[in-house]
């Protein structure tokens, strides 16, 4: 099934929309998170040299071992840390999420979803790890 990820300013301002395919309709708001950083890593990964867009920025020391116009495949984003980071960054309010523009706080909050449902990223902080 897909769903559309949109991340938003907080003037509501859209930065980047695009398409997740997910395999259950019925996940925690945790597992969606994980889902959508799982999906940007991998994206990253297999689309070096192009610079990193998602959730989590690489931290600095990532991006000096790690810059944009690398060559090589060894040079990988881990997308355990993202995750972790990204969860992380939820627990503290560094962005929030919504489902269909239903605000949720709760990693734990179990969200039925359809196809073409919208899940928006609000960032309110940079968010820099992995």
């Amino acid at each position: 099934m897909k769903i559309v990820i949109r991340d938003e300013t907080l003037t509501g301002k859209v930065a980047q929309e695009f398409y997740l395919e997910l395999e259950a309709s019925s996940l925690t708001i945790a597992e969606l998170i994980r889902s959508r950083v799982f999906e940007e890593v991998n994206e990253f990964n297999n689309n070096l040299p192009k610079p990193f867009k998602g959730l989590i920025e690489p931290r600095a020391e990532e991006l000096i071992l790690n810059p944009a116009t690398t060559t090589g495949r060894d040079r990988k984003a881990d997308p355990e840390e993202h995750v972790k980071t990204a969860l992380k960054a939820f627990d503290n309010n560094g962005f929030l999420v919504l489902v269909n523009n239903k605000q949720y706080t709760d990693p734990e909050a179990i969200v039925s979803l359809e196809a073409g449902a919208m899940i928006t990223f609000i960032k309110l902080v940079p968010l820099i790890g992995g």
